[in-house]
């Protein structure tokens, strides 16, 4: 590593970081204080690599974690809208009421990621 690149950010009487500031990301020498864009394909490659770790379970506890974090952030941004919520003017109730279930199998070979969790639809 190049010792100079740090040295430039190294006054001991200023702080690196702030409690009171925004946060500004460091980006090959660059400050932004911009919301990062995400991508469908970020996302994918985050849920890829997470899948990865879990080979590995209960051996890196923060790259877990980070990666949740981050896959959480990402969702948020692109799966988050703004609806406006419009009263729905439902029919009233007729008959009685009943709850009808039924179980699926899935195999496991095929789809691994179905088998250890329980899939409930409303």
């Amino acid at each position: 590593m190049d010792r100079n690149m740090f040295e430039k950010h190294a006054n001991p009487g200023q702080p690196l970081i702030s409690l009171y500031s925004t946060p500004q990301y460091y980006t090959n020498g660059i400050t932004t204080t911009q919301q990062q864009q995400y991508s469908v394909e970020y996302l994918s490659q985050l849920l890829k690599d997470k899948k990865q770790l879990a080979a590995f379970p209960n051996v890196f506890h923060h790259l877990e974690r980070l990666a949740d974090d981050e896959i959480s952030k990402v969702r948020v941004a692109l799966f988050q809208f703004e609806f406006t919520k419009d009263s729905v003017q439902l029919p009233d109730a007729e008959g009685e009421i009943t709850v009808h279930t039924e179980k699926v199998f899935v195999p496991a070979k095929e789809h691994p990621d179905v088998s250890k969790r329980k899939v409930h639809c409303n």
